[in-house]
């Protein structure tokens, strides 16, 4: 692959799931700006998502991050390639680059294209890794470096393409107490529960709950070993990429939902925190999400808690019927839970880094 420094990266995303999609480019864009890219490029359809999980969000129409990324809506004039030797191009989540920018680009640049699935669960895309996914809206025998694409699915195996390691903060106690303050005064909490300790006290057992579908959830217990218990259930993230790190790290307990804040809550949970977390993953005809879950658990080797698998895979599958109990099972073994699951995501953090592969 080519040497970073002399090298554009131009990121095409089509947004589905706004912050899934939107999260995981952007986290993209700056792990590339890490690790030393000095042009780093966004086509999207939605350019509007990003400025919100920007560090410093302004008015988008075209933007320049202070990272150095720019984001511009999809079918911008080519001008933005002027003077580069080189082009990556990582096409996100099956977005197609429209051919003929990639025709007017291979005029310019020396190209490389990536193929960049979405993260993978499942065992069976280990031997896809690094395969050629083949453009046939381009001819061959004319233009080769336009039809060959180099497939990956990040994941958590060493067999995978790896995650992104990059731009991973662990929040500070003073942090940590900051962001659990600032949950306590959003709109989208409820706090259970008589609250003797004060909105500003740590005694209170957090919640994030950012879901797809809204179950009715068992959190609003009166108290959680003692402590009321507020519950975020926010609708949308109005928080930075980096303060929503934070966020997760100063919970008690996360629900997840999609890739990026499914990924980043891994390492909530390897921190020193060792906050627990359970994952919705978004809806698919035919079960796909199950089969999803299912990967998922299969990576877990000190995790073993029944009742906490019960309790994810009713939450993973939108089943209702056992939440409440299950919930309330959970307490009798949350310090094991907490300390098993956090062994088990700190080795799936540490085990590869998508980066290293791409690059």
């Amino acid at each position: 692959m080519f040497i970073v420094y002399n090298t554009a990266f131009i990121l095409f995303c089509d947004v589905v799931d706004n912050f899934g999609d939107a999260g995981s480019c952007f986290r993209l864009a700056r792990a590339l700006i890490k690790r030393g890219a000095k042009r780093v490029i966004i086509y999207t359809n939605n350019a509007k998502i990003f400025s919100l999980i920007q560090e410093n969000p302004t008015h988008l129409e075209s933007q320049e991050s202070k990272d150095n990324i720019k984001i511009f809506e999809k079918k911008r004039e080519n001008s933005l390639f002027t003077g580069t030797k080189n082009a990556v191009v990582i096409e996100m989540f099956g977005t197609s680059v429209p051919i003929e920018i990639l025709r007017s680009m291979i005029k310019e640049v020396n190209l490389k294209r990536v193929c960049l699935d979405y993260l993978s669960t499942e065992n069976w895309t280990d031997s896809l890794q690094g395969m050629c996914s083949p453009d046939l809206r381009a001819p061959l025998k004319k233009t080769p470096s336009l039809v060959n694409r180099s497939w990956y699915a990040p994941g958590f195996t060493k067999n995978s393409a790896g995650i992104i390691w990059e731009n991973r903060e662990l929040a500070s106690t003073e942090k940590r107490k900051k962001f659990r303050e600032l949950i306590l005064k959003q709109k989208d909490t409820k706090i259970f529960g008589p609250n003797s300790f004060g909105p500003n006290s740590d005694n209170i057992f957090i919640i994030c709950n950012f879901v797809y579908t809204k179950n009715n959830f068992p959190f609003n217990e009166k108290n959680f070993f003692g402590f009321p218990v507020a519950v975020w259930s926010p609708k949308s993230i109005f928080f930075s990429q980096s303060d929503f790190d934070i966020i997760l790290q100063s919970t008690d307990f996360n629900v997840v939902r999609g890739e990026d804040s499914f990924v980043t809550a891994h390492f909530a949970s390897a921190s020193c925190w060792k906050v627990p977390f359970v994952w919705q993953p978004y809806y698919q005809d035919c079960n796909n999400h199950r089969n999803k879950f299912f990967g998922w658990k299969k990576k877990f080797s000190n995790l073993r808690n029944n009742c906490f698998w019960a309790f994810a895979e009713s939450i993973a599958l939108r089943r209702e019927d056992r939440l409440v109990f299950l919930w309330s099972a959970l307490r009798n073994d949350w310090v094991s839970i907490k300390k098993s699951m956090s062994r088990d995501c700190l080795r799936m953090t540490t085990e590869k880094s998508l980066l290293d592969t791409i690059l």
